[in-house]
């Protein structure tokens, strides 16, 4: 009776350990720019694609300079020792998303970013 009031035990975030990618490092291959302070675009002709936060955290964040892995527990290092269930198979399903759309790449080492693909559109003296 009343079961709802225990605490359940969250599954542990353990789909990364499986993940095929996890020790790849990823980055990204579009350009890009603030549309506003909080939304930005991507420019992938023919098309402009804008997306929601978890995906354009991402890609944002999608440098070349860590892995998979190493960039899940970067996140996971902002929740305190509280990292929310699931989180990692937000990230994979992000990763492989921009992945699918042709946004972002991976690799076996780190990435310098081609500078059209570094800095937002607008930080560049260049047209699309």
């Amino acid at each position: 009776m009343f079961n709802f009031f225990k605490k359940k035990t969250p599954k542990s975030n353990d789909l990364l350990k499986s993940y095929q990618h996890k020790d790849k490092y990823f980055y990204r291959i579009a350009k890009w720019d603030w549309m506003t302070p909080s939304q930005i675009v991507i420019y992938a002709p023919p098309r402009m694609i804008t997306l929601d936060d978890w995906p354009q955290l991402v890609f944002i964040d999608s440098r070349g300079e860590l892995t998979v892995g190493e960039y899940f527990q970067e996140l996971a290092g902002q929740y305190d020792g509280n990292i929310p269930v699931g989180l990692d198979e937000v990230v994979i399903t992000e990763i492989e998303s921009l992945l699918k759309e042709g946004l972002i790449a991976l690799s076996n080492s780190k990435v310098i970013l081609d500078k059209t693909f570094e800095k937002p559109l607008s930080q560049q003296n260049s047209l699309l």
